[in-house]
């Protein structure tokens, strides 16, 4: 069978069944995906709607696609390796089409520990930056999902402060060193 059949050129059901069901099974080949990558796949490939619904009741029943699997690895992966923020790691499940019901449940189940999160994000961003710059460390770990208070925290940590001060991007000038702030 030759890889580049147009949809048409199938001459049974089961011949064109088989074709893409080869092809989902590549795809996942490389790596975990949601139902939703999943369904796009196929009909990028040029699959119809309702060959596509076969194969992934097949892909269901084998156990290649589940959601709420896909979705504690990813959260498991980010947290690890990647070191995002829950909402940040909410956001990516649900651009793959993961419900927010199974959000919800990951989430709870495998707790995100935000403050260790924030920690290794923020002491990375610092060892890359010559002199760390406090309103762009805030912009950018805001930006990241973390929350103000542990942004606060973290940078107050790094400049040596007992109690976190108010941050206030409207009020910064010129760029504040962590090095001079008092």
């Amino acid at each position: 069978m030759s890889k580049n059949r147009e949809p048409a050129a199938f001459a049974t059901q089961r011949e064109k069944e088989e074709h893409y069901r080869d092809k989902a099974l590549g795809y996942l080949g490389y790596r975990m995906r949601s139902e939703r990558e999943m369904r796009e796949y196929l009909r990028r490939q040029g699959c119809d709607e309702d060959t596509g619904a076969q194969i992934l009741k097949f892909l269901r029943e084998y156990g290649f696609v589940d959601d709420l699997r896909f979705a504690q690895c990813m959260v498991h992966d980010c947290t690890t390796v990647r070191h995002l923020s829950a909402r940040d790691i909410a956001g990516k499940l649900r651009q793959k089409g993961i419900s927010r019901d199974d959000i919800q449940r990951v989430l709870q189940e495998d707790p995100v520990d935000e403050e260790a999160q924030a920690r290794a994000v923020f002491e990375k961003k610092c060892r890359a930056m010559r002199a760390p710059e406090v309103d762009k460390l805030y912009r950018y770990m805001v930006g990241k999902g973390f929350s103000y208070d542990i942004v606060r925290r973290l940078l107050s940590e790094q400049n040596g402060e007992a109690a976190p001060r108010e941050l206030s991007l409207i009020h910064i000038s010129e760029p504040t060193r962590l090095d001079v702030i008092s």
